[in-house]
């Protein structure tokens, strides 16, 4: 599904000349989830990624598998988040307000679609920033089938 949804999104990603790196498991584990809600997710979270980072940054995918969850993890080189900003972040209409930067179109409802539906299946999403300027982890996890 990750494989599929980057390629998906190979035109805005190579716009921007930036790279996807994702480290695959040897064998990928199987969760519990809907697959079409889960493509919603990583579309928006990798659209994020990309329209938030520079041109020519890296934005880096793996997923880590735990006892009875996966976790997938979406790290950028973008704007950053400060501690009040990561509190907020997927609640509805919250908008990163990026100083210097050009304001990004959006309705700042697409993260917290993307928190209700992992959380609808069983799941739980976090995001992690040493704040702006550093890039943001976006990761979430799901139960394993």
């Amino acid at each position: 599904m990750i494989t599929q949804v980057v390629d998906e999104l190979s035109v805005q990603i190579n716009n921007k000349h930036q790279i996807i790196q994702f480290d695959e498991l040897k064998k990928s584990p199987t969760c519990f989830c809907d697959q079409n809600s889960l493509k919603q997710i990583l579309i928006n979270l990798v659209e994020n990624a990309s329209k938030y980072s520079p041109e020519k940054s890296l934005i880096s995918l793996w997923i880590e598998e735990e006892k009875s969850f996966c976790s997938i993890h979406i790290k950028d080189e973008g704007l950053g988040l400060t501690e009040d900003e990561q509190k907020h972040i997927f609640d509805e209409f919250f908008r990163v307000v990026s100083t210097g930067e050009v304001q990004q179109q959006g309705t700042g409802l697409g993260l917290s679609i993307v928190k209700r539906l992992i959380i609808q299946m069983g799941g739980n999403i976090w995001v992690n920033s040493k704040g702006p300027g550093t890039g943001a982890t976006f990761s979430f996890s799901l139960p394993t089938a």
